[in-house]
């Protein structure tokens, strides 16, 4: 059973994926999962761990927190409010 947190996370690591213009092929090796276990993720079916959320983070030029906040939100987003924030190290 899906909980809420896996669910906001999955959908917010699929819409920043899609504004990047990358492939769930190309995605999920970058980030250490396999192709279905992205589908299944990006669903909130399964838990993207601590590890994988950083490698997304990271390729996405995004901070993390960023897969906590409301996915309606980030959908009306554009662009370039998501390439405008560097990566916190």
């Amino acid at each position: 059973m899906a909980n809420a947190v896996d669910v906001c996370i999955g959908e917010n690591l699929r819409v920043h994926r899609e504004a990047a213009r990358v492939s769930q092929s190309e995605f999920a090796p970058a980030i250490g999962v396999s192709k279905n276990e992205l589908a299944l993720i990006e669903r909130g079916a399964m838990r993207l761990h601590a590890d994988a959320m950083l490698r997304a983070a990271t390729f996405l030029r995004l901070e993390v927190a960023e897969f906590f906040r409301d996915p309606a939100i980030q959908a009306r987003k554009s662009p370039e409010w998501r390439t405008s924030k560097p990566f916190a190290t």
